[in-house]
């Protein structure tokens, strides 16, 4: 009964063990004019992590994104992203920077997605809350994630994954 007891309680805990909730600072110490937004979408992309090709296309978009309200300028934000956002300085938002362990640079598993469908839809639904009882940064952050989550393929599990 107690060793039943235990594997029912690990699984059940297994994923607030494996991610962290979803945070974001905006464009880290960096001003973020205009275009917060924008940082906070790509702070997201970091957070979930995944592949080489997926963090390029992350900083690609950021850099779009910032060159859309300030021209030129996200040229500069993504040099800075691909150089600090790299795994080999030791930074608190580097590319999949919610996971508790360094995760390797490879797609998202079928677990991993549900964790990050899971604390996604958990973190908007709080922003949501904050965004409608007035907090201006609460709505910046559910427009932002809210918009990267659903243009995310990477949170749809894939269909001939035999572990989903």
């Amino acid at each position: 009964m107690i060793v039943v007891l235990f594997v029912i309680t690990a699984c059940a805990t297994r994923h607030d063990q494996t991610l962290r909730p979803f945070r974001s600072n905006g464009c880290t110490m960096s001003p973020d004019f205009n275009f917060r937004a924008c940082c906070v979408t790509h702070d997201y992309a970091y957070w979930k992590g995944g592949t080489k090709e997926e963090r390029y296309k992350a900083d690609d978009n950021l850099r779009s994104c910032i060159n859309d309200k300030r021209k030129n300028l996200g040229t500069i934000y993504f040099a800075m992203t691909r150089l600090v956002g790299s795994s080999h300085l030791p930074t608190s938002f580097l590319w999949g920077f919610g996971w508790h362990q360094n995760r390797p640079l490879n797609p998202l598993t079928a677990d991993e997605l549900n964790y990050v469908k899971e604390f996604s839809l958990k973190y908007l639904k709080m922003q949501q809350l904050k965004c409608e009882n007035g907090d201006k940064e609460a709505c910046v952050h559910h427009a932002s994630v809210q918009q990267a989550f659903l243009r995310s393929n990477s949170t749809q599990i894939p269909e001939n994954d035999p572990s989903s």
